[in-house]
């Protein structure tokens, strides 16, 4: 711990990323999961994929913060928008949550075609399709067809 805050400090995000995780799982200091998010947030700011990902799971089960779909959702959309499939299946039970259907089966399609190694997205896919118009399937389908990742950041 000392010697990441010391890079923390410093504003280093994989130090500060680093530093979250000790909080979050009480190596070497206190577990303490709102002092955690803090951390997080600092690293996430600054583009630590991984500590974006920390916070979409912190607000949506209420680890250190109060459940806030919106702010997971904020963190998660980022991730998901580059393409990488299992932020893009995050996303898709944000957009079901919500209520938009196409949206979730779009996110769902882009999952499965980023080959993840669970069935989640086909049985996710299966399962929206027996709620959706078939105008809806296709209008989300060409969505994903259509979706092209924004460039990952160096």
């Amino acid at each position: 711990m000392r010697l990441w805050r010391e890079l923390a400090d410093q504003g280093n995000p994989l130090a500060l990323f680093a530093v979250a995780m000790l909080y979050q799982n009480g190596l070497g200091v206190a577990k303490d999961e709102a002092e955690a998010v803090r951390w997080y947030l600092q690293a996430a700011q600054q583009g630590n994929e991984g500590a974006q990902e920390a916070l979409y799971e912190a607000y949506t089960q209420g680890r250190g913060v109060p459940v806030d779909y919106a702010e997971a959702e904020k963190w998660i959309r980022p991730l998901a928008e580059k393409g990488y499939g299992l932020p893009q299946l995050f996303l898709a039970s944000l957009c079901l949550r919500k209520q938009n259907l196409i949206e979730s089966y779009k996110w769902l399609t882009l999952s499965k075609r980023g080959n993840l190694p669970s069935d989640l997205a086909t049985k996710g896919l299966e399962n929206l399709r027996t709620k959706m118009s078939k105008a809806d399937v296709v209008e989300a389908e060409r969505l994903a067809s259509e979706w092209r990742p924004q460039p990952k950041q160096p």
